[in-house]
């Protein structure tokens, strides 16, 4: 089983982004990230940014983009995957009902396998 650090930078990796740094955001931080790790990463083009897929919607959809991901929402769960078959299943309840919670482990998960498999 993989820490949520070492499933973002895979999942970072999977994107085509360098990893610069990871920032561990104390659970007390009144960031938007608070209790979260946010990775620092720069882009093909140079640019930098907070990449945070697991805490944040648009950092998630932004990876799914990248890593051509499919997502389907089902009634129990949210699949992620890939046509090359690289797929990650969360079920609501293990994340509180959130469907967006699960969404967004599911496509890092898949990113993650995706970036694992990368030279």
């Amino acid at each position: 089983m993989k820490t949520d650090r070492e499933l973002l930078e895979l999942a970072a990796k999977a994107a085509g982004y360098t990893v610069l740094g990871v920032e561990c955001i104390d659970e007390y931080s009144e960031a938007r990230y608070a209790g979260s790790i946010v990775l620092e990463c720069k882009d093909e083009h140079d640019w930098p940014f907070s990449f945070a897929p697991l805490d944040d919607d648009g950092d998630c959809a932004r990876l799914e983009v990248s890593c051509e991901l499919q997502v389907d929402i089902g009634d129990i769960g949210v699949i992620s995957e890939r046509l090359d078959g690289t797929a990650c299943f969360e079920k609501y309840a293990d994340h509180d009902g959130d469907k967006n919670k699960a969404r967004r482990r599911a496509s890092v998960r898949a990113a993650a396998a995706i970036g694992e498999s990368m030279p």
